[in-house]
């Protein structure tokens, strides 16, 4: 697995929610959208493909809940969001049988993530191999050449904040 996410290229943007950190006055779902939404504008916007309508896939939760990360989604999109401009993305909700590459590797990504921040203080913290692989992935502040570097609140943030 590990040398298929080596040689795929893709561009990894994700925030971890820290439910150890107490209380939260607001909803952290809809927080940590708004800063993977904000962060792949700012990466759009890098490549100049910030004004491409662009779609962003999430996995269904179930009818209510879908409709209500569907109404934060285009709440953000529209501006409502720490850089006050509109986003040109559009929202899919697709189930998990749909299958969808994009998902899995989603799915992939998120254990070994979750996994380092978990352990990262942990005196008896193991190398995690697969965020190693994962960290070269990160939208680094500088871009590429800083692959691997930089990558905290860019690629990765964590809610809530300190």
């Amino acid at each position: 697995m590990n040398k298929v996410m080596c040689e795929t290229n893709f561009i990894l943007i994700s925030t971890i929610i820290d439910k150890r950190k107490g209380k939260y006055e607001d909803n952290l779902y809809n927080a940590a959208m708004e800063v993977c939404l904000v962060n792949l504008y700012n990466f759009m916007r890098e490549k100049n493909s910030h004004l491409r309508k662009t779609y962003v896939v999430i996995e269904s939760r179930g009818a209510k809940e879908d409709k209500s990360i569907e109404l934060a989604f285009r709440r953000i999109c529209d501006g409502h969001n720490s850089l006050k401009t509109n986003f040109p993305f559009e929202i899919l909700i697709k189930k998990k049988d749909a299958n969808s590459t994009g998902l899995q590797f989603a799915d992939l990504c998120a254990r070994p993530i979750g996994r380092n921040h978990l352990d990262f203080n942990n005196s008896e913290r193991k190398l995690n191999r697969a965020f190693e692989v994962l960290k070269l992935k990160f939208y680094c502040e500088g871009g590429r050449l800083n692959v691997g570097n930089n990558y905290l609140n860019y690629g990765l943030n964590i809610l809530p904040e300190k």
